[in-house]
């Protein structure tokens, strides 16, 4: 047998979705034992494949005297359990038209060895079951037994296989009527809300926790009346794959933005620079301000008010006279200095 980590489940997408209830300990023996069916080449309803209370054990992560009583149950049901599937093409003969959703119930199994050996028990599938599990060239669906080895739910098992069916499109509607037909819930749940909490909503949550996929649902109304379940849904790897990718997406465009927004402030500062002070809008003359205070203000914001340098403290004499007269550079920069009140009546002319 094949390591826990590289075990299979392959089905026909009929099978899939095929109408049927299994317990969940008879889902465990059922997928268990399908994992064993031989893909690569014919198989016969002679084949006998023993499941054992350690392998179950391992997948659900219980005691094995706890997993061989349940599997011991399981078995007794088993046995009287049956699906409803499509017909395949190969059942009615070569070169037999078939009618396409033309259905027929099957048992899953035709006998069982209860006490097999080494804590095991044995299962030998029908005949008819036998080629929606082998030698499937197509339409059919592979996941990992590990996938759903620790669901507690049968039902999380069946929506984890209708999910994983469509893996490449990440989202599946399917309508209330065909999902009541598919869990064969027969007249049970018959309130949206009943179907919802003690149905769907438990199985998106063991979906979630259990498996590979992240889930969610939610309804889709035709008319006034909630017809459709819209299941999407995506590999948790992948989900936290794009999330990194959109985190570091946000924070280029947050750079983006700020560098923009530096940008812009420059340029409103050269531009206000540029304007005289009566035109400057961000900054208006107050209530009670005088014109001199105002260009003073504004020549204060603008980098324009240059102070005549400090006189040099050497005596009084020197302090009385003007700083600037031995200071040619500084003579120079304060004759550059523009007089806001020359401006302002030079502009007004």
């Amino acid at each position: 047998m094949s390591s826990e980590k590289h075990r299979m489940v392959c089905k026909s997408n009929h099978l899939v979705e095929a109408s049927y209830r299994l317990s969940l300990y008879e889902q465990r023996l059922i997928l268990t034992a399908i994992t064993q069916v031989r893909r690569d080449q014919p198989v016969t309803d002679t084949e006998i494949y023993y499941v054992t209370a350690a392998d179950i054990a391992q997948q659900a992560d219980i005691d094995v005297k706890s997993s061989y009583r349940h599997i011991q149950k399981a078995m007794k049901r088993l046995f009287e359990r049956k699906f409803t599937a499509t017909v395949l093409p190969p059942d009615e003969g070569e070169g037999a038209i078939i009618k396409k959703g033309r259905k027929r119930t099957f048992r899953w199994i035709q006998a069982m060895e209860e006490d097999a050996p080494a804590g095991a028990v044995g299962i030998r599938f029908s005949k008819d079951i036998l080629p929606y599990l082998s030698q499937l060239r197509e339409q059919f669906t592979q996941y990992a037994l590990t996938d759903v080895g620790k669901m507690t739910s049968a039902y999380g098992i069946r929506l984890y296989e209708l999910l994983v069916q469509w893996k490449s499109r990440g989202s599946r509607t399917v309508s209330i009527e065909w999902l009541r037909q598919a869990f064969d819930l027969g007249d049970r749940h018959q309130a949206l809300s009943d179907l919802k909490k003690i149905v769907i909503y438990p199985a998106v949550k063991q979906v979630n926790e259990h498996s590979p996929l992240e889930v969610e649902v939610a309804t889709k109304k035709t008319g006034r009346r909630v017809t459709h379940f819209v299941f999407t849904f995506e590999k948790k790897s992948e989900k936290k794959k794009r999330l990194a990718q959109e985190a570091m997406e946000a924070k280029r465009q947050q750079h983006a933005a700020e560098d923009r927004a530096a940008e812009e402030r420059r340029r409103q500062r050269e531009a206000m620079k540029s304007k005289p002070p009566w035109m400057d809008a961000e900054h208006p003359i107050e209530p009670g301000e005088t014109k001199a205070e105002y260009f003073e203000r504004i020549a204060r914001i603008r980098g324009l008010d240059q102070p005549k340098p400090k006189p040099a403290a050497t005596d009084t004499a020197a302090t009385d006279t003007d700083s600037t007269a031995d200071d040619p550079a500084a003579t120079e920069r304060c004759d550059r200095t523009p007089d806001m009140f020359q401006i302002f009546e030079g502009e007004s002319k």
